[in-house]
């Protein structure tokens, strides 16, 4: 029988909580500085308490730990979230939750991060950009194994997959433009869920496994390394099914006596669904899915500007510490939330780098626009790629993707600059790939 890895922690319960309490909230009590400490800039677990040298020197890293749990303990709101056993998970709003929330607001589903001259061709592109960057992310997480410019190359060429790794990410690619066109409008029910987990797993599971709920004899536990360290032993079918029409109410906002900001709201969607872990394989992406689905139809549509999952990606362990210690640290989750707030804040800020580097892009446009060339804003948006990715190739398919035209257009751009001899046709099969020749490279340095 597989046994569960506890993470380490000191037993707290051993001190009187009242007392606890008494000594937290006196009007100078000394030790508010220190359990802020632990909040901010990261929500710490006592694996990292036990080591900070702003510990207060009057008491030991385990007393102190007492005084933490109290006063998070104190400061605690409910979930309708359970564990297998019934015990609730609570979160705690954190003192810079409501200025982050409140950037959401202004950024997200307005203006994009402050900008209001961005153009409807411009948000076309950077929603297929986004959702590119997510889909390969998001499917490299759960063992997709190969590169994000291979990946990019196959979405944009319209070229088939070739393995499963493959089919992962145009699965999630095609999944992630279903919710962004139409399933973001639509509530959630039991065979949407399963539509969308028949989407991310076409072709990679086997047909009567998609969409299909796990059985208990399948017995599937998590273990991040691979080895004998087992971090969570998923629930019985039995409490899936009795959490998951709890689950779709949370989701369809059907309790009207609460409110939870729609951030923090898809985040607990994300963990919920993966804790309960109602299929065999493809429930991480399809929390993270979920995640975006309810964030797009409460109108937040920037976020399918930004892959939160590259994010992820660059701290898998972090990813898979932020469950463990809010299943285990008293049903906590207030890591797993924190832990996404700061990785939307690492997306929204390499977005802004993103579109820092278009606006200088743009600069070197105008320069073309007024020079004597006379090329219509794809083409010399294609060159202005290609002199940045001299070894890159594209094709009819992924120019009229990326540019959202029919192929006619597409083609006419293509062969025009090859007319021109700014580019070069090769065949490859039954498809031809257009590469820059050296006058791209002179173009720009005229």
């Amino acid at each position: 029988m597989e046994k569960l890895t506890k993470i380490e922690k000191p037993d707290h319960t051993k001190y009187d909580f009242a007392e606890l309490a008494k000594e937290l909230f006196k009007s100078d009590s000394p030790l508010m500085k220190p359990i802020f400490n632990t909040q901010f800039p990261e929500y710490l677990h006592w694996s990292k308490i036990k080591r900070k040298e702003w510990l207060p020197d009057d008491m030991t890293a385990e007393k102190f730990w007492a005084y933490v749990k109290a006063f998070r303990h104190i400061e605690s709101l409910g979930t309708p979230i359970s564990d297998q056993e019934g015990f609730p998970f609570t979160w705690g709003k954190l003192h810079y939750y409501d200025q982050f929330l409140h950037e959401m607001d202004l950024h997200m589903g307005g203006h994009l991060m402050g900008q209001n001259n961005i153009t409807d061709q411009q948000k076309l592109e950077y929603i297929s950009r986004g959702l590119m960057e997510e889909a390969i992310a998001s499917s490299q997480l759960e063992g997709a194994h190969t590169t994000r410019i291979v990946a990019k190359k196959m979405l944009r060429e319209g070229r088939k997959p070739q393995d499963i790794a493959e089919h992962m990410i145009l699965n999630n690619y095609k999944t992630m433009q279903a919710i962004e066109s139409g399933f973001c409008k639509k509530e959630l029910t039991l065979d949407m869920l399963n539509e969308l987990h028949r989407m991310i797993t076409q072709n990679t599971l086997a047909k009567d496994e998609q969409g299909v709920f796990r059985t208990d004899e399948d017995k599937i536990v998590i273990s991040p390394r691979g080895d004998e360290y087992v971090s969570y032993i998923c629930p019985k079918i039995a409490f899936v099914e009795q959490e998951l029409p709890k689950l779709i109410a949370f989701a369809n906002d059907q309790d009207k006596t609460r409110f939870i900001h729609p951030v923090i709201k898809a985040i607990m969607l994300h963990f919920w669904l993966a804790i309960l872990h109602p299929y065999i394989d493809g429930n991480g992406r399809l929390a993270r899915v979920l995640f975006y689905w309810y964030l797009l139809k409460h109108d937040y549509w920037a976020f399918a500007y930004l892959p939160i999952s590259e994010m992820i990606k660059k701290s898998p362990g972090q990813y898979s510490k932020a469950y463990i210690y809010s299943e285990q640290d008293d049903n906590d989750l207030t890591y797993f939330i924190d832990y996404n707030i700061r990785k939307i804040q690492q997306a929204r800020q390499a977005f802004s780098e993103y579109l820092e580097r278009k606006k200088k892009e743009k600069e070197v446009e105008n320069k073309i626009v007024r020079s004597k060339h006379n090329f219509n804003k794809r083409q010399y948006k294609l060159l202005i790629y290609f002199y940045r990715n001299s070894k890159e190739r594209t094709n009819i398919s992924a120019h009229s993707k990326i540019h959202h035209v029919s192929r006619v257009p597409a083609a006419n751009d293509l062969k025009g600059l090859s007319a021109l001899g700014y580019l070069t046709s090769q065949k490859q099969g039954k498809m031809v790939y257009y590469y820059p020749t050296e006058k791209v490279k002179e173009l720009f340095q005229e």
